[in-house]
């Protein structure tokens, strides 16, 4: 494949040299080659653009994971994490040996590396640092809060901000309105707001972690609410600030106990959720009541309502039936049709407890005996009550009351 026609990338541009390697290899005809570099160096991207976004993402990430993340905040639109997730596709099936065909490929990859290093040169490389670059550079140097830098990113793009120290004040401003907005005691905030005055407190995450030493445990009822669909997920604790950031840790780390709301974590994105204190209550018994009336109002809209499968009762009462004198003998057992199944197998062994039973089985023999369920009960102590009703109807029709002894 000759001519590959690579742009001709920024000096500055640190996949330059790589893009090179693969066009010459290419030129060459090792399409493999240039197809594994291509898909290396768009997996180091993907890794760059994480960072430099300041995205949050443990070591064990996958492309896959942190392409989303880029989708879910926004960094790249739908239509480029589409070509990152295809050019990720092409080299993982051709690693794995699904693909042989290289010189069908190699084109197809090579228009998707393209177009992505294409809009990574002309939107993150520049050839002389305008302003605004630089303002954005510092801002990342100084803000490790993804939230706070996309906010003030936005502000540098409007000149509303042209100055360092503009940037240094407007970090705070974002700060101090996040605190004034949490859900925490007066005096709390007042000590946060100090030291994010000083300078001590940078970002949102360290304001978590200070509101959390100086928080007091507290029995309480809270929500983590999906803010696309409105649906909630409600918990109960002696330590209820704490157990809303475990549960958040579990959604994180794809680890939550509720199927269904990990299945919306996972798809929405964490920046779709947030979380709501319900109540803080004098007593555990108090927070397990909330809890349950604030399930029972959420009704359908609630993560706690999703049902689970039950499985069928066993608990019943059924009927062994003479169909030549239609008698029949009733029984009842919280496993019924264990309990039919045994009764059957002693009238074949010549050895149930009902003598007339035994007596007419062994006379018409075992195609003239069928067997129905009654009905199923919720506890064995229904089941009993419907045997003896069923007993009394039958009256004279009915081998429990007229056994022979």
């Amino acid at each position: 494949m000759k001519n590959t026609d690579f742009p001709k990338l920024k000096d500055n541009n640190p996949f330059k040299e790589k893009c090179e390697a693969a066009e010459e290899s290419l030129n060459t005809g090792h399409e493999l080659e240039s197809i594994m570099i291509m898909g290396i160096t768009l997996e180091k991207l993907t890794t760059e653009l994480i960072r430099y976004s300041n995205i949050y993402m443990d070591s064990y990430s996958s492309q896959h994971d942190k392409i989303k993340q880029l989708r879910y905040t926004n960094r790249i639109s739908y239509n480029l994490s589409q070509k990152f997730h295809k050019a990720k596709n092409i080299r993982n099936d051709i690693s794995h040996g699904n693909k042989e065909d290289y010189s069908t490929y190699a084109p197809l990859m090579r228009s998707y590396f393209l177009e992505i290093m294409a809009w990574y040169d002309k939107n993150y490389i520049t050839e002389t640092i305008n302003p605004k670059i630089k303002l954005k550079q510092y801002l990342n140097k100084v803000c490790n809060d993804s939230t706070i830098t996309k906010i003030i990113e936005q502000e540098i793009d409007d000149e509303k901000i042209t100055q360092n120290y503009q940037i240094i004040k407007r970090i705070k401003e974002k700060l101090i309105n996040y605190v004034n907005n949490s859900d925490i005691d007066s005096e709390i905030k007042k000590e946060v707001k100090k030291e994010i005055y000083s300078g001590i407190i940078k970002n949102i995450p360290q304001i978590e972690e200070k509101i959390n030493e100086i928080t007091p445990i507290e029995i309480g009822v809270a929500n983590i609410i999906n803010t696309k669909n409105q649906m909630k997920y409600t918990i109960q604790s002696i330590d209820i600030h704490k157990e809303i950031k475990e549960n958040m840790k579990n959604l994180e780390y794809n680890q939550h106990q509720n199927k269904q709301l990990q299945k919306d974590f996972n798809d929405y994105g964490l920046c779709i959720f947030t979380t709501d204190i319900v109540a803080i209550c004098q007593n555990e018994k108090q927070s397990q009541l909330v809890k349950q009336d604030e399930i029972t109002f959420n009704a359908n809209k609630s993560y706690n309502n999703k049902k689970k499968e039950e499985m069928p009762s066993k608990i019943g009462v059924a009927n062994i039936i003479n169909t030549e004198n239609m008698m029949k003998y009733t029984v009842q057992s919280t496993d019924i049709d264990n309990e039919i199944k045994e009764n059957m197998e002693s009238l074949k062994n010549n050895n149930h407890i009902n003598k007339q039973l035994q007596e007419d089985f062994n006379k018409y023999g075992l195609s003239s005996f069928k067997t129905e369920i009654v009905t199923k009960c919720q506890n064995e102590k229904q089941s009993q009550l419907v045997k003896q009703d069923e007993i009394t109807f039958n009256a004279k029709k009915s081998y429990n009351t007229n056994n022979i002894m």
